[in-house]
Formats: C-alpha cells, sequence, structure tokens
C-alpha cells in the first residue's frame, strides 16, 4: 500500500508496505519494476538482496552436491580433473569452491548426516589423487 502524496509545491514523502519484512519504508527503497516506469516491487531492496543471496547460496550447494556425486562415480583422474576446473570456474574459482564445499561438509555433519559427509571426504580424496586440491 502506497502512503504520501505530493501536492502542488509540498512533496510529502510517499511510503510504501514492504510484503516480505512487513515495514513501511520511503518509495526509493525499493527496486522499479520496469526501467523507465514508476512501477516498484512489493518487497523492499533489502529483502530482495537477501532472498538473492540465499539462491545464489543454494545454487552453489546444489552444483557442489552434484560434482560430489559425480566424482564419486567416476575412476579416472583425468575426468575428475577436468571436472573440477569446470566447477570452479562456474563457482568464481578454487577459493569460492573451497568455502562451498566446506559448508556443505560442516553443514552435512551438524545436521547429523554423516552418510553425507562421507561422500564429501570420500570426494575429497579423489579431488586430492588427481591433484586438483
Amino acid at each position: 500500500m502506497v502512503t504520501g502524496a505530493s501536492s502542488g509545491c509540498q512533496t510529502a514523502q510517499v511510503k510504501k508496505n514492504c510484503t516480505r519484512c512487513g515495514m513501511d519504508k520511503p518509495i526509493t527503497e525499493f527496486r522499479r519494476r520496469y526501467a523507465n516506469t514508476e512501477l516498484r516491487h512489493n518487497h523492499c531492496r533489502r529483502c530482495f538482496n537477501l532472498e538473492m543471496r540465499l539462491r545464489t547460496s543454494a545454487r552453489r550447494r546444489g552444483a557442489v552436491d552434484r560434482f560430489v556425486r559425480y566424482v564419486n562415480s567416476i575412476e579416472k583422474c583425468e575426468q575428475i580433473a577436468r571436472l573440477s576446473r569446470e566447477i570452479e570456474r562456474q563457482l568464481g574459482g578454487p577459493e569460492a569452491f573451497g568455502i562451498v564445499w566446506e559448508g556443505c561438509l560442516w553443514a552435512a555433519v551438524e545436521a547429523s548426516q554423516f552418510n553425507v559427509a562421507f561422500k564429501y571426504l570420500f570426494a575429497y580424496r579423489k579431488l586430492k589423487c588427481a591433484h586438483r586440491i
């Protein structure tokens, strides 16, 4: 809901309610729906950015999970090395890959999913064998 209005010389601060956090914020805190229009999204920039971070994190975790499943099914070190270079490229380098990998491993351990954690450790040994880590 948009509140406030501008009339003549006086301009009042136009506010809108964010549908995610429920707070009334200035209209400038909402992203434009289309370029060069006054239509705005129903959620504020902060909520939008948080959602994008969560989506990106989930996408990266999914990529690493698929990588681990595939690596555990491969026997040739050359294929593992090629695949690890590809996943590093997708995730933004070896540092980002390592951070996501470690996050997935510790999430499995904290959730007491030890079978998943062992799959990660087994894939790590194969990567080490392929001289990628």
